[in-house]
């Protein structure tokens, strides 16, 4: 699992990165039933990859990681795709 750079992202972040004299990094936010985790690393590190891949995030080999398996209070209910029952 990862997560998608977009097709663009290299090219844009050239143009970036020469404007702004500046290095281009990425950060992924993994949000599970509980707990969250935040991945942070330079963009070169992933060698023109499309994607962000967590596994290797997870396991040390790309980026640094910043919070592992936080707890967190998100209520991912409210989100659901349930009707709602209106009493008319």
């Amino acid at each position: 699992m990862g997560y998608n750079l977009g097709s663009n992202a290299y090219k844009n972040t050239a143009a970036a990165e020469k404007e702004y004299d500046a290095e281009a990094h990425w950060m992924a936010v993994q949000c599970d039933a509980l707990t969250y985790s935040i991945y942070f690393g330079p963009l070169e590190a992933l060698n023109q990859s499309r994607g962000i891949p967590l596994i290797k995030c997870e396991d040390g080999v790309v980026g640094h990681c910043l919070v592992k398996d936080k707890r967190h209070y998100f209520d991912f209910s409210f989100f659901e795709n349930a009707k709602v029952d209106r009493i008319t």
